[in-house]
């Protein structure tokens, strides 16, 4: 049985190392669905101390397909592309310390 990825939500608040849960924004990935390329804006406050990224995986989130390093401090934007990813539904989500604090999903549609 695979572990999910995706255990999102409050209970992750001991990971979060010096922020709250309501501190750090993920937006809806925009344009979506995509064909090419889609942005997705977040933000993590500078005050973090911890390990941050950006994921995606699979629908069912439990294997990560991608991994993206993030920026914290300032609203902030990351650029995916389509080019490696089928059509389908996706979950990408901000983790923080190896827990995922905020998740969303995005489609790719080609």
């Amino acid at each position: 049985m695979s572990k999910q990825i995706f255990d999102n939500g409050k209970n992750n608040q001991d990971k979060l190392q010096g922020v709250s849960f309501d501190d750090i924004i993920l937006e809806q990935n925009n344009p979506n669905p995509f064909a090419e390329t889609s942005e997705i804006n977040y933000y993590v406050p500078a005050r973090f101390k911890g390990n941050a990224r950006l994921i995606l995986s699979d629908e069912s989130g439990t294997q990560i397909l991608k991994q993206y390093n993030v920026c914290s401090g300032k609203p902030c934007q990351l650029v995916i592309s389509a080019m490696d990813l089928k059509t389908g539904v996706y979950l990408y989500g901000i983790e923080l310390n190896s827990a995922v604090v905020k998740s969303k999903k995005l489609m790719v549609i080609k």
